[in-house]
């Protein structure tokens, strides 16, 4: 047994609050752009109502996606990568699909749009000392 040890809280260091709060481990490079990187954990928050330009986790025919979320003029959703290697993701009328949540920023508000902390890892989170 330690004797010497420091209680910490994962929910005050990650700023996780709500119920609807969870993690997502990050697999891919098609987010780079917006500095999220495959084997980042992303702190998901289902409550937050997806607009466009925020970081989202959706769900096409059952397939889970962190995406940049945008509109067509006509309203169809389209998810974008931030990886010009990768193509956007268009939602076809015979699609599943579902938003599950969206990321916060180093603020905790609801990510801006194309901002290099949109998503906050705990694996960036840890390299900045926090």
């Amino acid at each position: 047994m330690i004797d010497d040890h420091v209680k910490i809280s994962l929910d005050e260091q990650l700023n996780i609050r709500a119920a609807g709060t969870y993690l997502v481990k990050v697999e891919g490079d098609s987010m780079q752009g917006v500095g999220i990187f495959s084997g980042d954990i992303l702190i998901v928050d289902k409550g937050i109502d997806p607009r466009a330009g925020h970081v989202v986790i959706a769900v096409v025919n059952r397939e889970p996606l962190v995406k940049l979320l945008s509109f067509e003029v006509s309203g169809k959703p389209i998810l974008r990568s931030a990886n010009p290697r990768y193509p956007n993701r268009y939602i076809m009328e015979n699609d599943e699909f579902e938003v599950w949540g969206g990321g916060h920023s180093q603020s905790a508000g609801p990510c801006p749009k194309l901002k290099w902390s949109t998503v906050r890892s705990a694996r960036q989170k840890a390299r900045a000392g926090h």
